[in-house]
């Protein structure tokens, strides 16, 4: 015998046919075939099957999960990976290796290039960095039809006029502090990943009256126990103390630590915050890949020059490129607009794939916040457009996270019973005003929930979604509704091949490293954006196959790679204004 998962539109003409001629019990879910005859019946049977029934199933998916050949689609009782029409049945896109590719350690960028060592000033800028532009169009079977490249400056002279420019404005704290054992002199590496409770912005306000403040932080370090302290001085006076407080159950990397400050001399704290410490004993925490230590500049140069609200270990690398000139160029030439978001990027970024399997990946979290006027903003555009044109670009992989975080936010409130409790998920997260109240609706979105929607609410079937402004709107009357200033959140939002995005029409990223999420984003953006729903399966593994082969290619080219590398750009050519796209760019 055999078994399969099928759905409901694997019913009809197709079970009828196999009713008739083998004897079959058929479930709501489940076919089982009982054979009593031969195999060579057996293939026979099958194959009428495929003919009468493939086109059905494949075009209504399953309940249960099925959604595609080649496909793995998350669903209530786990992965189902569906049966695949392809010879090299090991070039699925849930297998963690299909991410992988050879990166020369020569071509990770250790310096950005604002650091040459040359008199010419316009090679030293940041939008000199280079950019290799991806077709995202389907057109046939070769995975990549088009590979153009141009300098990141170029942009300005052909983005679609009246885009609007997402970004995300999280400034690098000085997170990393070498500490000494006030035992032993021992040395420990602390890296300030979040406070223990509330927001970003709330901990590194802490002080001066508290002097203290608890956070999560990555520990390195031989024998660091509950219970050890840890000291650092500062020339100014200033000394800090971390109390090991308890080690995280679910990563021994990590510990509640208690941080107290004092000045010597002093019988208080000066009026120093914990970000103001931070700034004078930390130092910019670099990715594990440079293998240097961070220095002066670094302060300057790993920050966007939007960077405005503090909280991030690692820069939303994508915004590195751009100047206070090309912004202007952009607003004054192309009528294009950059509107922020903040999304502090933590540590788990630089995490690789866990498992074999996509699916069994724990997607870490990140903390979020959006202004009130920001979201609607974003609200406005997507409902009205400018001058004609509606195009939004992300610039960034934390942008897109937090913008497509917000549509299911927003579709969360659509779905909600009428008359139902007012969303608010009480998560530590908090800002507060003067008299106590919170200012704030507080959000989190677990990594798997977008595809359980789609599941449960729309047969998986990505078209039946309402459109974002829709979404952002219902979030916005919800603000309105609780009297609140803006959203703060934590998501875990995990885009893989298979999510059809629901925001974001272009987007800005720089190269990323093998068997990441990030890889898993940059393969759905790329299948996504790209022909007809008619076979999600192929299109998944195409948008896969698209980005492996432009990363070959760059490094056949020698781009420079990783957080101080240079970029990609993801848009259909053919949305680009042309000729200006044509002439700012050449073929690769």
């Amino acid at each position: 015998g055999a078994g399969e998962v099928w759905s409901e539109g694997g019913r009809g003409f197709a079970h009828r046919v196999i009713e008739g001629a083998c004897g079959v019990v058929a479930s709501r879910s489940i076919v089982l075939i009982g054979l009593s005859s031969s195999f060579p019946l057996f293939f026979s049977v099958m194959a009428v099957f495929f003919r009468a029934g493939f086109n059905a199933v494949r075009r209504k998916g399953s309940l249960l999960g099925w959604s595609g050949p080649g496909h793995v689609q998350p669903c209530l009782f786990g992965f189902h990976r569906s049966f695949s029409r392809d010879a090299d049945a090991s070039d699925v896109v849930g297998n963690a290796d299909a991410y992988d590719y050879d990166l020369p350690e020569d071509l990770i960028a250790q310096k950005p290039i604002t650091w040459l060592d040359t008199d010419r000033a316009e090679v030293r800028r940041r939008d000199a960095s280079r950019l290799l532009c991806v077709d995202v169009t389907d057109e046939g079977s070769h995975p990549i039809q088009f590979l153009r490249q141009c300098k990141f400056t170029d942009v300005a002279s052909f983005l679609p006029k009246g885009s609007l420019l997402v970004a995300n404005n999280t400034k690098v704290v000085h997170a990393r502090l070498q500490m000494r054992k006030r035992t032993t002199g021992g040395a420990v590496e602390l890296l300030v990943v979040s406070p223990a409770e509330g927001s970003c912005e709330s901990g590194l306000s802490s002080g001066p009256a508290e002097a203290s403040a608890t956070w999560k932080c990555m520990v390195k370090g031989k024998n660091v126990n509950e219970g050890t302290v840890l000291i650092k001085q500062h020339s100014s006076g200033v000394v800090l103390s971390a109390t090991i407080l308890k080690r995280s159950e679910e990563s021994s990397k990590f510990a509640d630590v208690e941080f107290n400050w004092s000045v010597e001399g002093s019988s208080d704290s000066s009026g120093r915050k914990f970000g103001d410490v931070l700034e004078a004993l930390g130092s910019i925490p670099l990715p594990p890949y440079m293998k240097r230590a961070a220095e002066t500049r670094d302060a300057e140069s790993y920050q966007t020059i939007y960077a405005g609200v503090p909280g991030s270990v690692a820069a939303p690398t994508a915004g590195l490129h751009f100047t206070e000139d090309l912004v202007g160029k952009l607003e004054r030439s192309r009528s294009i607009c950059l509107e922020k978001v903040t999304l502090h990027t933590g540590p788990g970024t630089f995490v690789p794939l866990q498992s074999s399997k996509v699916q069994d990946h724990h997607m870490h979290t990140e903390t979020f916040s959006v202004t009130r006027e920001a979201l609607a903003n974003v609200c406005e555009y997507l409902r009205e457009g400018k001058d004609g044109a509606k195009n939004l670009i992300a610039v960034g992989t934390t942008t897109v996270r937090t913008l497509e975080t917000l549509y299911w936010l927003g579709l969360r409130r659509m779905l909600r019973e009428p008359g139902g409790k007012p969303m608010d998920d009480a998560t530590p997260l908090d800002q507060r005003d003067d008299e106590g109240k919170s200012k704030v609706l507080t959000f989190s979105l677990d990594q798997w929930e977008p595809y359980d929607v789609v599941r449960d609410a729309c047969g998986q079937d990505w078209s039946k979604l309402p459109d974002a402004w829709a979404c952002y709107q219902n979030l916005l009357e919800e603000l309105d509704d609780q009297g609140k200033d803006g959203v703060l959140g934590q998501t875990s939002l995990l885009i893989m091949p298979g999510y059809r995005f629901r925001v974001c029409d272009q987007l800005f990223t720089n190269f990323h490293a093998p068997k990441t999420t990030l890889m898993l984003l940059v393969s759905a953006f790329a299948s996504s954006s790209c022909g007809t729903q008619n076979d999600l399966g192929l299109l998944d593994r195409q948008g896969r196959q698209k980005v492996l082969h432009a990363y070959e290619q760059a490094v056949k080219h020698r781009f420079r790679f990783l957080s101080y590398g240079d970029a990609c750009f993801f848009a259909r050519f053919k949305d680009l204004p042309s000729p200006m796209f044509e002439q700012a760019t050449s073929l690769l």
